[in-house]
């Protein structure tokens, strides 16, 4: 399962350590099932030395790897493929085009909800008597209320520019997502053997692989 990451990590050139931040905020759930795991699957399946390793240990330590993996590779796809082109192929699968248009307006306006929020922090401290790198926690209520009716005078003004500019509600995906669907003989080839090489590994497994490769140079 490694496999697959650590290719397309390689082949991008993209720096493994901002896609490990990232991948951890995924990580407490996936914990939060495996511990359970280890209370509820308390057969033994092999010992190490005085020490019981049990099925749920062996499942709560394959569940934090296969998160870890799999969301590495979400995170390697954002990171190589621009938003427009993923939503723009989803919807091309079947996806409603209204729930690819909230995609594309989310991830857009996080920007803006975080500049309008580190706005009012900066405001926030310059009109603190004391320096403080946070809100307090008498003022968090305020700046929570502040921050939402700015959100929504925002939105108002967003939106009434964009229908200025011809926004009738219809997603349309643009010359990105119009790139992004076509198909070429690459990706067919880079599916063929991406398929292999997982069922090679699946069928054979790795360590009997390097068993006998070993053995070949003995």
């Amino acid at each position: 399962m490694a496999f697959y990451p650590v290719l397309m990590l390689t082949i991008s050139g993209i720096p493994l350590r901002p896609v490990l931040f990232r991948s951890l905020a995924a990580l407490p759930f996936a914990l939060a099932i495996g511990i359970g795991n280890i209370f509820y699957d308390r057969a033994s399946a092999f010992m190490i030395g005085s020490v019981t390793i049990t099925g749920g240990m062996i499942s709560c330590v394959s569940l934090f790897f296969k998160t870890l993996l799999s969301v590495s590779a979400v995170m390697i796809l954002s990171a190589t493929t621009p938003f427009v082109s993923l939503c723009a192929v989803l919807v091309r699968a079947g996806m409603p085009k209204l729930l690819a248009l909230q995609f594309l307006m989310t991830r857009r306006y996080i920007a803006v909800l975080a500049g309008e929020s580190s706005a009012m922090l900066t405001a926030y401290r310059l009109r603190s008597r004391r320096s403080s790198k946070g809100v307090k926690l008498r003022d968090a209520g305020s700046f929570l209320g502040q921050l939402l009716l700015r959100s929504f005078d925002r939105a108002d003004r967003v939106y009434n520019a964009m229908r200025l500019r011809g926004f009738d509600g219809v997603y349309r995906s643009g010359g990105a997502g119009i790139e992004a669907q076509k198909w070429h003989l690459r990706d067919t080839a880079f599916i063929l053997i991406m398929l292999f090489l997982i069922a090679a590994a699946r069928v054979f497994g790795p360590a009997r692989f390097f068993t006998k490769a070993a053995g070949m140079f003995r």
